[in-house]
């Protein structure tokens, strides 16, 4: 058995990008989205298993690898898959989940 000195520990990232319908998110069409944010981004933050998230630092803070203003990253870091798991797909993210065609 591994001393707990040399076991490795892991976490795990996720990256989720996607092209929003609007011309940008400030884009009126985008509101619906945007209106969420924080509260989406607080909620991961409180749960259980969160460690980091990208914007932490603020938008100016997040580069635009594409320079196209309808590409949209988020990252964040968790403890555990099983972590990620229940944020993403049970509570109040998995309505927007299913929501995203909107």
């Amino acid at each position: 058995m591994p001393s707990p000195l040399h076991t490795p520990v892991f976490h795990l990232a996720q990256v989720n990008t996607a092209r929003i319908r609007g011309r940008d998110l400030q884009d009126p069409v985008m509101e619906g989205f945007t209106s969420q944010l924080d509260a989406i981004n607080a909620l991961a933050r409180s749960n259980p298993g969160f460690i980091w998230q990208w914007d932490e630092a603020g938008p100016e803070a997040i580069p635009e690898p594409w320079k196209d203003p309808r590409v949209v990253t988020n990252l964040s870091v968790w403890e555990t898959l099983e972590a990620l798991q229940a944020f993403t797909y049970a509570g109040t993210h998995a309505g927007m989940v299913r929501r995203r065609r909107e």
